[in-house]
């Protein structure tokens, strides 16, 4: 197990805690999940249901120079599954993600102004908003804001050497997390929670950041809205 997936276990085990004192059945996860059914490339036939507002995600990403499906149409894409921070087993059964600083940003704020199922995600989408104003995409040449390898999706938009497409990529990424349980009605909502919410911090969490980020969702009312999946 990576470092990554370690750090958010007492978080998980917590949240698990919180689910089997409030449904009465185990809760298992795994993190740092490869999701085989969740393609960092959407399915037209798997997203159908919402399939407008992910050609809305992606026009604004690219500032309305393609569509969606005319880009998949058109190149050799990868479809390879996406990793998530954490997937809770059924009868749970959501997707979540901890989210650092690079997952806010005005990229990330057109995703979630040009989706319509916005307005019913589980996790703060306001707060969400409220941090991605507050923090504008810078482009770069690391590989924080700049793929180093061609993604048809995301090419280079900018002039010069400093590009902003990896950050491009991750907001769409994460707005596909966001999407799925719209779409597959296996999954109940996507589970989102701000390193703010854990008193800034990244890593090493005590018992106070574990019991901020407890009482965050109790004040989200993350729980009310699970339904038991089979």
């Amino acid at each position: 197990m990576s470092g990554r997936g370690e750090k958010l276990r007492g978080m998980a085990e917590r949240l698990a805690q919180q689910l089997e004192a409030r449904f009465g059945q185990p809760a298992t996860f795994a993190l740092e999940a490869t999701l085989d059914w969740l393609p960092s490339v959407p399915d037209r036939a798997q997203y159908a249901a919402i399939w407008s507002d992910l050609e809305a995600v992606y026009a604004a990403l690219v500032e309305g120079r393609w569509t969606l499906a005319s880009r998949i149409d058109a190149n050799a894409l990868r479809f390879g599954p996406m990793r998530v921070d954490a997937y809770f087993d059924a009868p749970y059964s959501f997707i979540f993600e901890f989210d650092e600083e690079q997952h806010f940003n005005t990229h990330r704020l057109r995703t979630l102004d040009a989706a319509s199922f916005y307005s019913r995600c589980a996790f703060d989408v306001e707060a969400y908003r409220t941090t991605c104003r507050q923090r504008p995409a810078i482009p770069g040449e690391t590989s924080f804001t700049q793929l180093k390898s061609d993604d048809p999706l995301f090419p280079p938009l900018l002039e010069g050497p400093g590009q902003d497409n990896r950050t491009r990529q991750r907001a769409f990424r994460d707005a596909l997390k966001d999407a799925a349980p719209f779409a597959m009605p296996h999954l109940n909502q996507t589970l989102r929670v701000s390193w703010e919410v854990s008193h800034g911090k990244r890593g090493y969490f005590d018992e106070r950041d574990i019991d901020a980020v407890q009482e965050h969702l109790v004040a989200i009312g993350f729980l009310d809205g699970i339904v038991l999946r089979e």
